[in-house]
C-alpha cells in the first residue's frame, strides 16, 4: 500500500515536470517563428471564429495579436469545434508530440479555469 502511494506521488511529480517542460518547448517554438507568420495565423484563426459568429465571446484582452493570444484563439477554435487538431498544429507551427502536450495542458486549464465557451 505504501509503495503504491509513493509510486503514484512520483508519477504525479514526473507528469507535472514533463508537462512544464513541454509548455516551455511549445512557447519557444511559437516565439521562434517570425512575427509576420504569427500575425497571419492570428488573423486566419480570428476569421474562422468570426465566420462561426463567436467572436463576441472572445475576451477583449485576447483580441489583439500576441503569440499568447494566438495560442488562446487556437485553443478556443479547437474546443469550439471550428478547427481540428491538424489545423491547430499548423497554426501554431508545432509537431505531433508538441501539440499532444499542449492539448493536455489545455484540458488541465479548462478543468481549472473554465473556457470562453462556457
Amino acid at each position: 500500500m505504501i509503495i503504491g502511494l509513493a509510486l503514484r506521488r512520483q508519477t504525479k511529480i514526473f507528469l507535472g515536470a514533463s508537462l512544464c517542460l513541454c509548455v516551455l518547448v511549445v512557447k519557444i517554438n511559437i516565439a521562434m517563428h517570425d512575427s509576420a507568420k504569427l500575425r497571419s495565423n492570428f488573423e486566419r484563426v480570428k476569421k474562422v471564429i468570426q465566420a462561426e459568429e463567436m467572436w463576441e465571446r472572445v475576451p477583449d484582452y485576447a483580441r489583439e495579436f500576441s503569440p499568447e493570444n494566438l495560442e488562446n484563439l487556437v485553443k478556443y477554435a479547437y474546443f469550439g469545434g471550428f478547427i481540428d487538431m491538424a489545423q491547430a498544429r499548423a497554426l501554431l507551427f508545432l509537431g505531433k508530440e508538441e501539440i499532444r502536450s499542449l492539448r493536455t495542458r489545455w484540458y488541465e486549464e479548462i478543468r481549472e479555469k473554465g473556457c470562453w465557451l462556457c
